[in-house]
């Protein structure tokens, strides 16, 4: 059981931590790079690369801080999207 409640917390931590997002002006602690377009994508903002795609998160690179972190990059929908969690 307390695995289970340590499990929740996390989950809330991390989706808390995220810049939610109804529209790409809402984001604003999120900054891309040069090569990267800011994007409300699925309510989270996210750096995403319109020029190229991908098919595993080996194919992404660049950067992208959230909150005055790095992020980790992800392949979603054959775009390379960078994401906190």
């Amino acid at each position: 059981m307390k695995v289970a409640v340590v499990v929740a917390l996390l989950c809330f931590v991390c989706y808390t931590a995220a810049e939610t997002c109804s529209a790409d002006g809402d984001c604003r602690n999120t900054i891309c790079d040069a090569s990267h377009d800011l994007e409300c994508h699925r309510g989270q903002c996210t750096c995403v690369n319109h020029a190229t795609t991908c098919s595993s998160a080996a194919d992404c690179s660049g950067s992208c801080t959230i909150f005055g972190r790095h992020g980790r990059w992800h392949c979603v929908d054959a775009k390379c999207r960078c994401f906190f969690v």
